[in-house]
């Protein structure tokens, strides 16, 4: 007697990050910097994912990039207009779906204008991007 059972394989998913890159803020023009960087996403087989990103040492509605104390008002978004925060789904944000295959999603970042009181330095945060499947 054959017996067919299904064979049932575990989705696993990959990402590869690229950081977002800002470059230089200058204080004396108090203009906003925009920069991006882009997560890929590999899942085989094809499994629905959401891709989540932490606020890092700031918040939802203000992230920050620190260096000693300094700081340096930032976010992170979906859409280059920059209007919809990239977050964990909490405090306004949003999270970003998608499905199997190889699939690009850009990060798009801006440093807030008219911050001027900031000493130089390089600055940094470190944001945790999650992926549930």
């Amino acid at each position: 007697m054959l017996i067919d059972t299904p064979m049932l394989a575990a989705a696993s998913c990959m990402l590869d990050v690229q950081p977002v890159l800002f470059g230089s803020y200058d204080t004396l023009t108090g203009m906003a910097v925009d920069g991006i960087g882009q997560i890929e996403v590999q899942c085989t087989p094809a499994a629905d994912y959401v891709l989540s990103l932490m606020p890092g040492q700031g918040s939802y509605d203000v992230r920050e990039l620190r260096s000693g104390a300094a700081t340096i008002r930032y976010n992170l978004y979906l859409d280059p207009a920059r209007a919809r925060v990239w977050g964990d789904g909490s405090s306004g944000s949003e999270t970003v779906s998608g499905n199997g295959g190889d699939h690009r999603h850009i990060i798009y970042g801006r440093i807030d204008a008219n911050q001027r009181q900031i000493p130089a330095g390089d600055y940094y945060d470190q944001i945790l991007v999650t992926v549930e499947f």
